[in-house]
């Protein structure tokens, strides 16, 4: 067992998210973006068959969104803007199907609509605040937190003692980010 070769892989799956040997979310964010884009079929089968908007966002919300949301508060806040683009592009198409929107953003302000940017930091800051708690299995991540003496006398006060990273990578995983802007 000592001396037993442990194979190399570029990309691998776990637990539904993809993760590449140099931690970018690139294959993740293809994976959903093509796994949604396939589903979209069936939503345009659906409005051929005259299914009213209300049905079809139904639809979408419960088949394709969850695709695109799963797990969101690992990678959210390691995307890049180019992935950020890719996903909201899949709700800017379903937008047009079901609504025949072309104004993606006013269409959204307009009709109480989240983007999918806003939904995933929403749910990663619902997590974050799950994490606070004591009996989180995972509060024990947390970095240690500042007195309250200390906070008094910040313009921006964090009660969390933030880690100096090196690395933008490291700087944007999930519980550096939170720490920084949830809390």
């Amino acid at each position: 067992m000592a001396n037993v070769e442990i194979e190399r892989v570029h990309v691998f799956k776990l637990l539904g998210v993809y993760i590449n040997r140099s931690l970018k979310w690139d294959d993740h964010v293809r994976s959903i973006c093509n796994k949604a884009a396939s589903r979209i079929y069936f939503l345009k089968q659906l409005k051929r068959s005259s299914m009213g908007p209300d049905d079809l966002f139904h639809f979408y919300a419960t088949v394709i969104r969850p695709v695109l949301e799963y797990t969101c508060p690992v990678w959210h806040s390691g995307l890049t803007v180019a992935h950020r683009n890719h996903i909201e592009a899949i709700q800017k198409r379903v937008f047009r199907i079901i609504f025949d929107a072309s104004d993606y953003l006013g269409f959204c302000i307009a009709n109480g609509y989240a983007t999918l940017h806003e939904r995933r930091d929403l749910l990663s800051r619902q997590f974050f605040q799950g994490v606070l708690n004591k009996s989180s299995c995972l509060n024990y991540l947390l970095p240690e937190l500042r007195s309250d003496t200390v906070t008094d006398n910040l313009r921006h006060p964090s009660i969390f003692k933030l880690l100096r990273v090196r690395t933008t990578r490291f700087k944007s995983s999930f519980i550096n980010y939170a720490a920084d802007y949830y809390a």
